[in-house]
């Protein structure tokens, strides 16, 4: 009967010291709001260049507008041509209205005029767009006069990513 006294002491024994040994309630409580806490410093951290990489920054262009040429040249900007029913003015304004600082350039009978095909150059813009970690800059050279078949307004559009 001692044998089994003996044993009972020793099962006591040891359910006293895990009981002391157990893992208190509120430090799992503080560690485990100290772990959201860094979840979402990650997550603010990431979601932006998340977002980038699902909905890529596009530059603006007006609508109804007709790609002509596009080229992605090795060490230069990409760059687009467009076409378009609107008038040179109205394109500036266009991207204007998105931002970009244009600069008007001459008017009929002076030097950006070619009188043999009756082309000029309307305006030279310069944009940026920014969302999340995403820079979107472009910088568009706008010409009208060309025959309705392939126009009569023309622009070059380059893009450039600052990231």
């Amino acid at each position: 009967m001692s044998d089994l006294s003996g044993e009972q002491d020793s099962v006591v024994a040891e359910a006293e010291e895990s009981s002391s040994r157990q893992f208190p309630l509120w430090l799992a409580l503080v560690i485990g709001v100290a772990a959201l806490a860094l979840a979402a410093l990650v997550l603010v951290s990431v979601v932006p260049t998340l977002y980038d990489l699902v909905f890529p920054l596009k530059a603006p262009l007006p609508e109804g507008v007709e790609e002509v040429e596009h080229a992605k040249p090795e060490h230069d900007a990409e760059y687009w041509i467009y076409r378009t029913s609107m008038s040179g003015p109205d394109v500036a304004a266009f991207f204007e209205e998105q931002g970009s600082e244009c600069q008007y350039m001459a008017t009929l009978g002076e030097s950006s005029f070619d009188t043999s095909s009756g082309v000029r150059t309307v305006a030279h813009c310069l944009g940026t767009k920014k969302s999340g970690e995403q820079t979107v800059s472009w910088e568009v050279y706008i010409a009208d006069g060309y025959p309705d078949d392939q126009g009569p307004t023309r622009f070059r559009f380059y893009k450039y990513s600052l990231n």
